[in-house]
């Protein structure tokens, strides 16, 4: 393989006398008589032409005399040559020169290649280095905590339904009936006035049943003892209160809590829904409930369902039902009638859908386990004093 080796501009002088001593060593020492040579053993020829000149003693290898006319000619044309081989080198001695100097503008010049013997060097194998890794602290690992169960969610857990034992039974218990606990406006008409129990009376009232020994149960426990037998207390009471009015919550809520009682509270669904202001809203609910009141179903927007198609009870009646049973994560067993009114086809569907039984408004308070779907009830209205709400309450039919 050819290389280049790079002469640094500096160093292009000495070159080029180099180079031209090495052009005058070639020409001094060429194959054959040098022209100095010839020039020393023909000097001072005689001018004689066709007389034979003898040769000098230098140089050995003119062995024969020759003729002086042959040995001009020779000498002639013997100088011709050298001058050429001279001319040749010479010329080519000046186009180095040439070419050396054109390339003087830059840092150096390329000089003849110069073919040198290529070593392939055989690289040392290189010692990688063996990292000695420090031993490393195996951390003991923490013993896995198991997480604590988030606060529960109340979730939807059915009531069983109490297997009959067969037996028919009967019990006077009042079932009273209320609507609003509030005083009703000044311009209101006859019928707002009927429904809303002023919260003085209603205080009174609460206080008269404390005071005589009653106790308030659940119609859970009145359909335990009509099926089963279950004992009830000496005085037992039912509290319920129609359409869900934001005053039940306000106050009958507190006054219930206040005097020891419970009550169960027939929701119209549509207006909670709707978030109508004279209607509780959901989380009112939801919070009554945890707190020992039953909410039920009093349809989903107080229609008569007497009539009506299995689809329209259908969604008036379970649609009501499972919304309420969302907030409060309890199943409902009972059903309020609307206006009190119903007719047999209600009573089947309700039977179909896992109801226990329904109330009406027929002003009674005995109860028979035959007729669990006409559970009758006494309306407490806001005219009514002390000695009627008395009276009520000793009704023996």
């Amino acid at each position: 393989m050819s290389s280049y080796s790079l002469v640094p501009a500096g160093n292009l002088n000495g070159l080029i006398t180099s180079l031209l001593d090495e052009c005058m060593h070639r020409i001094a020492h060429a194959p054959g008589d040098s022209f100095y040579h010839i020039s020393k053993t023909v000097a001072k020829p005689q001018e004689t032409r066709g007389r034979f000149l003898t040769r000098h003693t230098q140089p050995t290898h003119l062995t024969e005399s020759l003729p002086c006319d042959m040995l001009a000619y020779h000498l002639r044309l013997r100088g011709a040559m050298r001058f050429g081989r001279i001319g040749v080198l010479a010329i080519g001695g000046l186009l180095v020169v040439v070419a050396l100097s054109a390339c003087s503008a830059a840092y150096g010049i390329l000089v003849a290649p110069t073919v040198a013997p290529t070593f392939t060097l055989t690289p040392e194998p290189t010692a990688t280095p063996t990292s000695t890794l420090a031993p490393t602290e195996t951390p003991t690992p923490e013993p896995t905590r198991t997480p604590e169960p988030p606060t529960s969610t109340p979730t939807l857990t059915p009531t069983p339904w109490p297997t009959p034992d067969g037996i028919v039974r009967t019990v006077r218990v009042p079932i009273l009936m209320y609507h609003h606990i509030s005083e009703p406006p000044k311009d209101t008409d006859a019928v707002q006035r009927d429904l809303s129990v002023p919260a003085t009376a209603f205080e009174e009232q609460l206080r008269y049943l404390k005071e005589n020994g009653y106790q308030t149960i659940s119609l859970y426990d009145l359909n335990r003892h009509l099926q089963l037998g279950d004992p009830l207390p000496e005085k037992p009471i039912i509290l319920t209160f129609d359409d869900g009015y934001r005053d039940n919550f306000v106050q009958a809520f507190p006054l219930l809590v206040e005097y020891g009682f419970t009550g169960t509270f027939f929701l119209i669904t549509a207006p909670i829904d709707q978030g109508y202001e004279g209607y509780m809203t959901w989380p009112q609910v939801a919070l009554m409930s945890q707190l020992g009141m039953d909410m039920e179903p009093h349809s989903y927007s107080h229609p008569d369902l007497r009539g009506q198609s299995v689809d329209y009870i259908v969604w008036q009646v379970v649609g009501s039902k499972e919304a309420i049973e969302e907030r409060t994560k309890k199943t409902c067993r009972f059903f309020a009638y609307p206006s009190g009114h119903f007719d047999q086809q209600l009573v089947d569907v309700l039977r179909s859908a896992n109801f226990w039984g329904a109330l009406s408004i027929n002003g009674a308070t005995v109860h028979s386990s035959d007729k669990m779907f006409d559970l009758a009830r006494v309306r407490i209205s806001g005219p009514d004093d002390l000695q009627t709400f008395k009276d009520k309450l000793n009704w023996d039919w």
